[in-house]
């Protein structure tokens, strides 16, 4: 289905920072008082999750954008044209980060390119559509690769189920070896945004409620950041510099306000599994997760 959209392409773009957007990153993503390491330039070290941000971004990306424009949005676009009918926005389902090399926290580029890699029928409900990110430094050398996956509801079409693999897990049967709480607060969708992702539905009401019948929810890879700040104080302190993959499932729609508990699972000395819940409520917000690291 939509196999035209195979192999579509945003063209490469390039996202320069320095230490500031690193430390906003951290802030935007609940770094709290004791993470001076990643909010400090004095020997500042970047979360690895920084690297999701050229997926989404509008600001400091050459060449310019009016507004955030990702390969997902591409592929609503290119799917509207080929029903002859308006297509809505998708939501974030999967995502996947890799890490070849750690980012220069004072300063850089990320030269990257959106990937539309394939797209598959949903049950009836829709489409899938999974992308490919690489991410390279100004010298050509693969810093990352996002891998991520978005559902897009569309009525109409064949009752079909061939959407792409996500990776699942298996949680040992224990409780969990480390936990940690945080908190979503009442306008971190906000700060988030000043990151990039300035999409509307995560800060005006009208939009969400007219695209998503509800009200503003937080960026799925917000939520995916705290997730991996919270995984990488918990289990490897602030040795950031040695997460080579963090992966994880978005199960449902995260608003302001959430307070927020990591259950982490150990599963070998490099690897570690993990869900994000809502502890009140004990709602999964995040699922099926894995963070891998280097001696």
């Amino acid at each position: 289905m939509f196999e035209s959209l195979n192999g579509m392409s945003t063209g490469f773009r390039t996202m320069e920072y320095n230490w500031r957007d690193v430390a906003l990153y951290a802030l935007a993503i609940g770094a709290e008082e004791d993470d001076l390491p990643f909010t400090y330039e004095k020997d500042m070290k970047v979360i690895p999750t920084f690297g999701v941000l050229p997926v989404f971004s509008n600001i400091n990306i050459l060449p310019e954008q009016p507004s955030a424009y990702s390969a997902f949005f591409l592929a609503r676009d290119l799917m509207a044209r080929e029903l002859g009918r308006q297509v809505p926005n998708g939501l974030h389902m999967w995502h996947e980060i890799t890490i070849e090399r750690p980012m220069d926290p004072i300063s850089g580029k990320m030269i990257y390119e959106q990937r539309i890699k394939g797209s598959y029928p949903w049950k009836g409900k829709g489409v899938i559509t999974e992308l490919e990110i690489p991410v390279y430094d100004e010298a050509g050398r693969l810093l990352c690769m996002n891998r991520s996956t978005a559902a897009t509801r569309i009525s109409g079409l064949i009752e079909d189920d061939t959407k792409p693999p996500v990776t699942k897990v298996s949680f040992p049967d224990r409780e969990p070896d480390l936990t940690s709480d945080s908190l979503i607060t009442r306008t971190q969708n906000m700060l988030y945004r000043l990151t990039g992702d300035t999409t509307p539905a995560h800060a005006d009401p009208e939009v969400a409620r007219e695209q998503f019948q509800s009200e503003v929810f937080m960026h799925g890879l917000c939520t995916y950041g705290f997730a991996c700040r919270m995984a990488i104080k918990a289990v490897l302190g602030f040795s950031s510099e040695k997460v080579t993959r963090f992966a994880a499932q978005m199960r449902a729609m995260v608003f302001p306000g959430t307070p927020i508990r990591i259950l982490i699972w150990k599963t070998s000395d490099t690897s570690a599994v993990f869900k994000l819940i809502n502890p009140e409520t004990g709602t999964v917000l995040l699922d099926h997760g894995a963070l891998e690291w280097k001696q």
